[in-house]
């Protein structure tokens, strides 16, 4: 055996142990947390279920009608004449509760029907 093949022994064995106590710690923790009540996986589900309420949306403006869509999927949801109208409709239409919105390099912010522009500075 020469140094080589030591070192690619030792690497794996530490590599192996490491995926051994990671997997043994988690279901320590698995145990204690559904000995006490606790389900870690509806929290996961709960946490993925909130992020996805607040949308994503961008504004495309063509002469002085802006047209709102979601920004990842790029599905059309309504057409105004204002940022502030194109909260109400997003509400209206889609009941978009929560949302931020990009338009001219800026960031609004839309919540139950009202819109406000996000500024660093306030936070």
């Amino acid at each position: 055996m020469n140094l080589f093949d030591i070192i690619c022994i030792f690497i794996i064995g530490y590599s192996v142990g490491n995926l051994r106590a990671y997997y043994k710690m988690r279901h320590i923790i698995y145990d204690v947390a559904k000995r006490e009540g606790i389900s870690i996986d509806d929290d996961l589900e709960d946490k993925k279920s909130t992020e996805s309420l607040i949308k994503k949306l961008e504004v495309e403006q063509i002469n002085d009608v802006m047209y709102l869509y979601e920004r990842d999927t790029n599905d059309f949801i309504c057409q105004a004449n204002s940022i502030e109208d194109l909260a109400k409709l997003a509400k209206e239409y889609r009941n978009i509760i929560a949302a931020t919105v990009i338009h001219n390099e800026r960031v609004y912010m839309f919540l139950n029907g009202n819109s406000k522009e996000y500024n660093k500075n306030e936070s």
